[in-house]
Order: C-alpha cells, then structure tokens, then sequence
C-alpha cells in the first residue's frame, strides 16, 4: 500500500471516528484480515449482535438474545452439516503434547471470578466494589445509533463459592483438572484505603490449601472487572496516583500465597477493562470518553509493571510466575474489497492487538486518534523500558469472532449460534489467535501461553459438545506448529452471575441450581473429560517410567540449614545418599508448617543426616537468584 494511500486512508478514518460513526467494539481482537465469507446480504441485514465479553453495534443497532431451547440437544437443521463434520473429531485426533514441559506439567482447569461466584460473604456492608453501588441503577446504553435501557441486577448469594469452596474444587478434581483459575475480591480484602481484612485473607490463604491438597495449581487473577467502592470514589484507574493502593494490594496478597506455587494474572484485561467502562459504557462508570479510556489503559499497564518489577525484588524461597491476560476477538474484513472494512479492521488491530504487544517488547503505548487542527485529539504516548519483558506468560481468553462491515461488527451468521447472538462457534479464530499471540508476544518474550478462557454459553448439549471438540482440535493443531502452549482453561467451573445479562449466560460446565445451589454435570462435556483424562492418563505413565529410572539419574544434593535456611548446593559426590547439615536448628523449623511438605528431624544433637533417596527425586528444584532450592516432599 502506498504511502498516500495510507495517510488517505487514515484521514478518513480519523474523522469518522472523531464523530462518532466508527464501530463501538473496541474490545474485539482482529486476527487474519481475508476469510471466505458465506453470509448473504439478507443474512446480514437481519444480524443481531451482543457478547458477553463485548457489547457491539450492528447494521440493525438493536441487542437481542438468540433463543435457544432449554436443555436440548437438538440441533438446528441448517447446521447438521456442520456439527456432522465436527462431530469426525476423536480423543486420538486431540494430541496436546509439549516438547517444553512434561506432560504431566500441563494445566487443565476451570476458571471462575469473585464478584459472579461468591456472594457477599466477608464483604464489609458499606463497603464492596462499585458493582453493588449501581444495583437497581438504570443505565442507557449506545448501541450504533439508538439507545438501549439497561437495569444493572444483583447476583445475591450468586453460586455460594465462599461457602462451598471445597466442595466446587473437588468438581474441579473430580473433572480430571490439575488447575483452577480464580480471582481475589479486592473489596472483601481491602474494605479501606490501606486497612486489609485478615479473616478475607486467611480465607483465599485456605483456598489455596485446599487446591495444594487435592494436587490442583492455583491460578490467580488479582482483578477482574471489580474494585473498591472507596477506590471509584478516589477515580479509580482514571488517577495515576491511585496505582499505589492497587500494588499495595496485590503486594499484600503476593506475599501471603505465593508459597503456594500459583500462576499469577493482574488484570482482566487491560483494554476489556478500560474501553468498556470508559468508551463503550457498558461497566461502571459507564463513561464514553475515548481519551479518558487510553488514560486508563496506560495506567493500567503501568500499575501492571509497577507490581511485576516489585515482586521479582521481594522473591524470597519461592520463584514467582506473573502474567498478563490478552483477549482476542478476531473480526475479519466482510468484503475484501471494501476500504472501510480494512480501516475498522486496522484500527481494532492497534488499539487491541499491537499497541500491547509493542508495549511488552518495546516499552512503548502509542496510540493517536483525532484531528488536531478541529481540536479534537485522543491519543496517548507513554514510553516504560520496565515494560519490556515484564511477563512470565500470557493468558489468552477467546470465545469467538466476527465480521466488520461498514465499522459494524457483525457475527458470523453462517456459524452455529450460542446464547449470545454475537458469539458463535468459530475454532478458526482460535487457531489464529493462538499463532498470533504466541508469534508476536511469546517468542519474542520466550515466555508460554496459558489459555485462560474458552467456552460456551448455551444449553444445547450438541452444540456444547461440538464447541469443545472442534476448539481442542484447533489447540491441537496450534501446538504441533509449535504454539508454546502449557494450559487449556475452560470458562467455567459452573454457570454464573454474568455482568449485564445476570444469569441468562451458562457458561458453566456444572449447571447450579439456584434455589438448592445444587450443581450437575451437564451433557455435552463428556469429549472435553475425556479429553483431559486422556492426556493424563499419558501424562501418569511417562511419570511412572520416570520414578522407576530416577534414583540412577538423580543427582545428589547438599542442604544447608541456617538461619536463611533451606539453600541447596549440588554435591559432588556421586552416590544415591545425600547429606543434610544441620546447623544451629533442627531442619524443618525453617518452615514449621507441615503443609509446606518439610519433614522434621527430632535430633537436635546431630550434625549430619544421611538420607536415602527415593521417588521423584528433587523434581520440584527451582532457582532463586543463583542458588537452588527444594522441600523435603522430593525425598517421597
């Protein structure tokens, strides 16, 4: 494209948008710019749109819901063939085997967030995140050119999860996952500017126990979409000098449970989070201010920064891992041909997609848009070389994608349906947006990807089950390509309170009851169990081969115990004993909980412990700032 044409191109655009006529969907993520296209003008006309991850406007300017039966698994004549074709893909086609970890190291898990599964239990009353302060509230929501009235509505008890946390993990376990993706209410944790609550603590510290002892990886989400009432009341994301009480919070909870060996995640998602509440006006406080947005989504990423920077100095004994989230819907050209599609198209791309990966390779936000000889200008540039690498990996969240027309994004009408009429099931995209990611963010960073999101919302089992299938068969493919891929989360554990839709979005792989908080199995999951206790079964029989060659390949270990206690040099010698020096203390009192996995020696008298090596030997070894370190749990 020549350079005229480009700024052409842009200078249009630039205007349109200043007046409002560009697309409202700046959540969406494009990928691939040309697809086939099988809608037809009628088909297109008559597309409604709406996501739950992300409120469009379409050609008709109206939101409606797709009506699907309840609890069916009928399928929609005009999509047998398509659900025929998926319905080809087998367990022995689904091969998510990784060349970088061991098999057994991959992370299957369900995922959920406070706000929509907790409840209000450890909540202070007069105080819980801006959600509760608009309950009841009307909103009025841009959709393209009209209006539509929203009534914001309480989730209540939601699914009681503070409560029955330890029965819904052991769903978890019981599903054959090895992971469980979670956040943390910073309202219940911290009820006021810079006062914590240690019952709200101590009850994600127990969390976390319970997850260690039914063998399921934590993976935490420190916000996600929710805050402190008194937080809004100081502007929230909208101040830079707000970012301190959210580091301070995520400090706090960074030092308790890190010991715990979870996955970290900040925030989801940096343009999710400020182009909904700031641009679209879908989430408090419903503000459409385009520039406002990019001045939150700077600070977001900077008290992103702040946090990683931070606890990599505070590390003590356990390596942390802290990632970013990255939602991705991609929206492909409706027209090849069409100028328009390829500028909504390009802008989406910037705002979403580049602008955040340049940030975490280059250190650098630039975003321009407006036209500065009417006065009319949003942008924002930010330069922070602490931004460069500040990523351990990348959580991806994908559900679907769509078309752009005319700065419209419509849905992919030619795909099977969910019960939202945006979201329809599209593997293809999540192909694409695997490469993507992992090409332009992971390699460059040399850091895994994690998905972190993907599901359905629909109570037709045919369809659910189809989703899973053709999904793995696109993880599948992603991976043997060479996708750095280590986890497969699914949304979600169960169905759950959604932002705006209330409860009329089942996610959930367990249904819930709401009136007995009674959760079931629902059909149209069993490929996706089988799926994980497939790869699991692999992954027990490679670690069965290993355990039985693993005293002639372990190498012994010297323990030094003293008042740091628990750091570990590699012997020389090359017998299958090791020596445990115990200086001062027994060992074991440098971590007195038995939790932890530390054995305890009663000899208070002796200097050297010999100590046969069994099991798995020191697998678990990890590095901390050039020494090695390792529990006792490795000697089985």
């Amino acid at each position: 494209m020549c350079l005229l044409y480009k700024k052409s191109v842009f200078l249009v655009f630039v205007i349109l948008s200043s007046f409002g006529v560009i697309f409202n969907c700046f959540c969406t993520e494009p990928d691939k710019i040309s697809k086939s296209v099988s809608l037809n003008s009628k088909e297109l006309k008559n597309s409604k749109c709406e996501s739950s991850e992300c409120l469009t406007c379409c050609e008709n300017n109206s939101v409606k819901k797709t009506s699907i039966n309840k609890n069916t698994s009928v399928v929609d004549a005009k999509y047998q063939k398509i659900v025929d074709e998926y319905k080809k893909i087998k367990i022995e086609d689904i091969n998510l085997e990784n060349k970088n970890i061991k098999n057994s190291d991959f992370l299957f898990g369900l995922g959920t967030s406070s706000y929509q599964v907790e409840g209000d239990d450890g909540a202070s009353e007069e105080n819980y995140c801006q959600w509760k302060a608009v309950i009841g509230k009307k909103v009025v929501i841009e959709v393209g050119d009209k209006k539509e009235d929203k009534v914001i509505s309480d989730p209540g008890v939601a699914c009681e999860h503070w409560k029955r946390y330890k029965e819904d993990i052991k769903l978890v376990k019981n599903f054959g996952c090895n992971a469980y993706r979670f956040s943390i209410s910073w309202g219940k944790v911290a009820p006021k500017p810079g006062e914590f609550n240690k019952k709200a603590i101590d009850h994600y510290e127990d969390v976390c126990k319970e997850l260690k002892k039914q063998g399921i990886r934590p993976i935490i989400t420190l916000y996600h979409y929710a805050h402190p009432m008194w937080f809004e009341n100081k502007g929230a994301f909208e101040k830079e000098e707000n970012i301190k009480y959210f580091v301070d919070y995520c400090m706090t909870m960074f030092e308790r449970l890190n010991k715990y060996n979870p996955i970290w995640f900040t925030i989801n998602t940096f343009t999710g989070t400020s182009l909904h509440a700031y641009y679209m006006g879908t989430k408090p406080p419903f503000k459409k201010d385009m520039g406002l947005a990019l001045k939150v989504l700077k600070n977001l990423l900077q008290a992103h920064v702040e946090f990683y920077r931070k606890a990599k100095k505070c590390e003590k004994e356990s390596v942390s891992t802290i990632g970013i989230y990255k939602i991705i819907f991609p929206v492909d050209k409706y027209r090849s041909w069409q100028v328009w599609d390829s500028v909504g198209v390009s802008f989406v791309d910037k705002i979403n997609n580049s602008s955040i990966y340049d940030f975490f390779t280059k250190g650098i936000l630039d975003i321009s848009i407006g036209i500065p000889v009417l006065g009319v200008k949003n942008s924002i540039k930010y330069k922070n070389k602490e931004a460069i690498g500040a990523a351990d990996c990348i959580g991806l969240n994908y559900y679907t994608g769509a078309y752009m027309s005319n700065f419209k994004v419509v849905p992919r009408a030619d795909s099977i349906p969910t019960q939202s009429s945006l979201a329809t099931v599209y593997p293809d995209g999540f192909y694409d947006a695997l490469k993507q990611v992992d090409s332009k963010l992971a390699k460059k960073l040399n850091i895994p990807v994690y998905v972190t999101e993907n599901g359905i919302a629909t109570n037709n089992a045919a369809y659910r089950d189809i989703y899973y299938r053709s999904h793995l068969k696109s993880l599948s493919k992603a991976m043997k390509e060479g996708a750095d891929v280590r986890g497969y989360i699914v949304w979600g554990l169960m169905d759950s309170f959604d932002w705006m839709e209330g409860y009329d979005f089942e996610y959930g792989v367990y249904s819930v009851d709401r009136k007995t908080q009674e959760r079931t199995l629902k059909p149209g999951t069993e490929f996706l169990s089988d799926a994980i206790k497939s790869h699991n079964k692999i992954a027990g029989k490679d670690l069965a081969s290993k355990k039985a060659n693993n005293i002639k390949k372990s190498a012994p270990v010297e323990f030094v115990c003293d008042k740091a206690c628990c750091e570990t040099k590699i012997a020389t010698d090359n017998s299958i004993k090791t020596k445990l020096k115990i200086e001062n203390k027994i060992f074991g009192e440098c971590n007195s909980s038995e939790d932890q996995g530390f054995k305890k020696y009663s000899k208070k008298d002796t200097k050297k412990l010999d100590i046969k090596l069994e099991n798995n030997f020191c697998e678990n070894i990890k590095v901390v700032k050039n020494s090695l370190y390792t529990d006792i749990s490795c000697f089985g």
